[in-house]
């Protein structure tokens, strides 16, 4: 697959003539004097798949890939165009402010991936393709309400939980993976994203709810209910524990003044700074000056009705809204919206596969059916099924909120696979994450070129395995299919050669190595084949 640019239409043609072009399906060049070497690439070198920025100077119009071979064209209203090929629109740049940088020429190859008219295009080629699989997947889940993100190891289910429930709560994506995983971790703390690891002796009571040891007050073992992880996100959904947070990082305050005279906070609107001191007595105090004791009281419930309830404080508005405001972003209490409590939530079940699902959810499996839960205001139509159960230990009435969505992740080359029922299976939508070549090549754009064609070499290697290039039926067990158990391709990336090789000899080569052992890979430990690819990732015996 290459990449190019062009401007399919002559300086003094109107712009809307290209999109006339493009909604029609096809890309095309007029014949002119200067433009041998631009036609023949157009007719001969340009390939089927092949992805072109269309362009009007450095400014972008549209990205398309090309699905027709040369043709030519003869429309009268048209007759600057004489040779075409067919295209679909990926995506149209309307919205967007960026610009191809050193856009010259008719039609131009990317030739050079290090350049920075190449790495615009590949950027943008890039992010079509990830925000398509993930408009996917949240939609999916907004619809069916709970999906499994399966896949071989290392394609990057873990990750795709990550940003796909942050799309859900409405966040923006950014593209630095350490700023998402920031945010992330926000959520997590704000309570509306639950994570949780299946494995085979988790249970009802440590999911839903149950008794757990504790030490009673005279110091004797006793048992008490406590909330799962399950329980506790759908009193989230409910807004049952927004009081409980506020406790917390009130408590959390308060105890941060310890050694400190006061503590600075700022205004909303202004960002001016002032001064809170908690008194001998509990109670506290602020002003703009840190040396004196304040000039103005302040209430705990002041600041409690307006974060949790948006009520207007009647007394030193600016002050108390200042220390809400440091409540929220320090100790992590939601800001009060009028739709607060009925934000969306997501529970991620990491290895879902590797639990007991029905001995997991117990009653609570029947409720997870969409027309089941509770009725979403959001949706047309009535949900007249909607049904409750009551919880075996607290015997609470639970009903699954709408606002719960649900992410579980499977590796598919696991033979616990199917430990998945066909109850969970009707429940949950599925989607296969699969290994991709293309975000090995992405990853490397502009990088060092010998360690990409190292990591694409290997990879080659290893993907032969599972999808023989003859018409054999190469060395993937009959019962799988090959798709779901080549290799993810994050165990080719690295920044730099070290880490690739330590990569492939101490994390590719065992897995490959359990693969066979396993039966995944139906291949002798002495196969040339196998030996010869082992010795390729520095393993060999």
């Amino acid at each position: 697959m290459n990449f190019w640019h062009m401007q399919i239409h002559p300086g003094n043609k109107d712009t809307s003539d290209v999109y006339i072009a493009l909604n029609n399906g096809y890309i095309g060049l007029g014949e002119w004097d200067e433009g041998e070497n631009a036609i023949r690439d157009f007719i001969n070198r340009m390939q089927i798949g092949d992805i072109v920025a269309v362009r009007k100077g450095p400014t972008p119009i549209a990205l398309v890939e090309v699905i027709g071979d040369h043709d030519e064209f003869n429309e009268e209203n048209h007759e600057w165009i004489r040779h075409i090929r067919k295209v679909r629109i990926l995506d149209r740049a309307d919205d967007y402010s960026f610009i191809i940088p050193k856009a010259t020429g008719t039609l131009t190859i990317c030739a050079n991936p290090t350049a920075s008219t190449t790495r615009v295009i590949t950027d943008w080629y890039s992010r079509i393709l990830k925000e398509k699989e993930m408009t996917t997947i949240v939609g999916i889940l907004q619809q069916k309400k709970q999906i499994i993100l399966q896949g071989a190891p290392g394609v990057g289910k873990t990750y795709a939980t990550k940003e796909a429930a942050l799309r859900l709560l409405g966040e923006s994506i950014p593209a630095d993976r350490s700023v998402l995983n920031t945010q992330y971790q926000d959520a997590v703390k704000r309570g509306q994203i639950v994570f949780v690891t299946f494995h085979q002796s988790m249970d009802y009571e440590d999911f839903v709810e149950g008794y757990k040891p504790a030490e009673g007050a005279d110091g004797s073992p006793v048992f008490v209910l406590r909330d799962g992880p399950f329980k506790r996100i759908v009193d989230a959904c409910y807004g049952r524990h927004a009081d409980e947070a506020f406790e917390k990082a009130w408590t959390s305050f308060l105890e941060s003044f310890e050694g400190k005279t006061n503590i600075e906070a700022k205004t909303i609107a202004k960002k001016t700074s002032f001064y809170v001191r908690l008194t001998d007595n509990g109670a506290l105090r602020v002003g703009t000056d840190p040396n004196e004791p304040g000039q103005y009281t302040m209430t705990k419930q002041q600041i409690k009705d307006w974060v949790l309830h948006g009520i207007e404080p009647g007394y030193n508005p600016s002050y108390a809204k200042g220390v809400g405001k440091l409540l929220q972003d320090t100790y992590h209490v939601p800001p009060y919206s009028p739709d607060q409590q009925r934000k969306p939530h997501v529970l991620i079940i990491d290895e879902i596969n590797r639990g007991n699902v029905s001995k997991i959810f117990g009653e609570l499996i029947t409720l997870l059916e969409t027309d089941k839960r509770e009725a979403d205001p959001d949706r047309c139509g009535a949900q007249a099924e909607t049904l409750s159960v009551k919880l075996t230990y607290s015997g609470e009435s639970l009903t699954v909120p709408y606002n719960l969505y649900i992410i579980g992740t499977m590796n598919t080359a696991d033979r616990s696979l199917g430990q998945i029922d066909y109850a969970l299976r009707r429940r949950f939508a599925f989607y296969t994450i699969k290994s991709s070549r293309d975000a090995i090549e992405r990853f490397y754009e502009g990088k060092d070129e010998e360690l990409k064609n190292r990591a694409l070499g290997v990879y080659d290697r290893v993907y032969s395995l599972f999808h023989p290039q003859d018409e054999g039926e190469g060395y993937v067990n009959r019962d799988f299919d090959p798709d779901d158990v080549m290799i993810g391709h994050s165990y080719f990336m690295a920044s730099d050669k070290d880490e690739l090789e330590f990569k492939l000899r101490f994390e590719l080569a065992p897995l490959l190595e359990e693969y066979r052992k396993d039966g995944i890979l139906v291949l002798d430990r002495d196969d040339p084949v196998f030996t010869g690819l082992l010795g390729a990732l520095g393993a060999a015996r």
